[in-house]
């Protein structure tokens, strides 16, 4: 017994050391993945960061995000010509990807038609992205309001409940005409290919 605390106490003058770590810096830590621009504006980008700060994500899960943002980052960028490639690629994924990765159990609700409330107000206690949902659908810029300015119920019907298997039929949502069939399928498919990546 004598030998063990001798033992503490010659280690303890080699190994007594306090360490101050500086706070890191989330917006530079989210920068430093080369992805996205954090005060750009642009839809990808806000939707991106702002999920990451909403969910208070760890270090290790904003790796696991940006890192899985990395594997379909060149196909988003390079499919943004309509609004149904706006909407599912720019808005809806990054949102949803956060989603699954802060709770499979809630994501789940979401895509299979029962978290519509949840979906709601997890958007809505982000000003920025309740602000991208009120831009993409309305015919100007708008203010930041803790309120959508378009039917929000419909939005998640049209995409996670009804099955219109018609993607010649386009809905009017606020101010834009978008095809939802096609919306779905293109969010989905994001969605899906990550499924064998993801492991919660």
């Amino acid at each position: 017994m004598v030998k063990v605390l001798i033992g503490y106490q010659y280690l303890d003058k080699f190994f007594d050391f306090q360490f101050n770590l500086n706070e890191i810096n989330i917006n530079n830590y989210i920068r430093s993945f080369n992805i996205i621009e954090v005060n750009s504006g642009r839809y990808f980008d806000t939707c991106s960061k702002e999920i990451c700060l909403r969910f208070d994500f760890s270090l290790r899960q904003i790796n696991r995000y940006f890192n899985l943002m990395k594997l379909i980052y060149n196909y988003i960028n390079n499919h943004a010509e309509s609004y149904e490639d706006m909407l599912s690629n720019n808005i809806l994924f990054p949102i949803m990807l956060g989603i699954k990765i802060y709770n499979i159990n809630i994501y789940n609700r979401i895509i299979n038609g029962t978290g519509e409330n949840e979906l709601k107000n997890i958007i809505l206690n982000n000003l920025r992205i309740v602000k991208v949902f009120n831009d993409f659908f309305s015919d100007s810029f708008t203010e930041f309001k803790q309120e959508f300015l378009f039917n929000f119920s419909e939005l998640y019907k049209n995409i996670f409940i009804k099955n219109q298997n018609d993607e010649r039929k386009t809905s009017k949502i606020g101010a834009r005409y978008i095809n939802y069939e096609k919306t779905r399928k293109k969010l989905m498919s994001l969605l899906s290919f990550l499924n064998e990546f993801i492991q919660l």
